[in-house]
C-alpha cells in the first residue's frame, strides 16, 4: 500500500477539496506536509488518517476547534474516551436542543399555512396574503448564544392583520 500521497489523491479517496486539505493545515490541524524536490505537498497515511476523522467529526456536528481538541488526544497526549464521550454528550444535548427548536418551528409554518389557507377561503382570488403583510417579527427560539448550543433559531411569524 502506498506511502505517501499528493493532495489531489488524498482529496479523491476522501472526497473533499484539495482547498480543504490545505485550510487544515493552514490552521494547524494537520501537521505541515513535506515538499517534493518539484515543490508539490507531500502528504503521509498519518494525514490521511487525520483528514479522515476531521470529516468523520464534522459528519457528527464537532466543530473545527473541538476537533482539534480530539486530534491533540488521539496524535500527542494519548487517547482520553472520557475527553471523547463528554464531547459525545454535549453534542447529544445540541442535537436535542435543535429538535425541539425546529419541532417548535414546524408548528408555527404550519400555523402560517392555516392562515394562508384561511385567507384563501375568503379570498379566493389569493390577491391578499396575510404572511406577506407581516410588519412583526418576535423571535421564537431560545437563540444558540442563550443556550450555548445550536447553531439555528427560528422565529414566530405574527401576521399584523388578517382582513377578513
Amino acid at each position: 500500500m502506498k506511502d505517501t500521497f499528493r493532495i489531489g489523491e488524498i482529496a479523491h479517496k476522501i472526497g473533499v477539496q484539495p482547498e480543504s486539505i490545505r485550510y487544515y493545515e493552514r490552521i494547524g490541524l494537520l501537521p505541515k506536509a513535506k515538499r517534493s524536490t518539484g515543490g508539490y505537498r507531500v502528504f503521509t497515511r498519518e494525514h490521511l488518517e487525520r483528514v479522515e476523522l476531521i470529516k468523520k467529526m464534522q459528519a457528527l456536528g464537532f466543530s473545527l476547534e473541538q476537533i482539534r481538541r480530539m486530534l491533540e488526544l488521539k496524535f500527542t497526549r494519548g487517547h482520553s474516551c472520557q475527553h471523547v464521550r463528554a464531547g459525545l454528550r454535549q453534542r447529544l444535548e445540541a442535537i436535542d436542543h435543535q429538535i425541539e427548536d425546529l419541532k417548535a418551528f414546524r408548528i408555527e409554518v404550519a400555523q402560517a399555512l392555516k392562515t394562508c389557507e384561511r385567507s384563501l377561503a375568503v379570498h379566493a382570488s389569493g390577491d391578499y396574503c396575510p404572511i406577506l403583510e407581516l410588519t412583526t417579527w418576535k423571535a421564537s427560539l431560545r437563540t444558540s448564544r442563550e443556550r450555548g448550543t445550536a447553531r439555528t433559531a427560528a422565529v414566530r411569524v405574527t401576521p399584523r392583520s388578517t382582513r377578513a
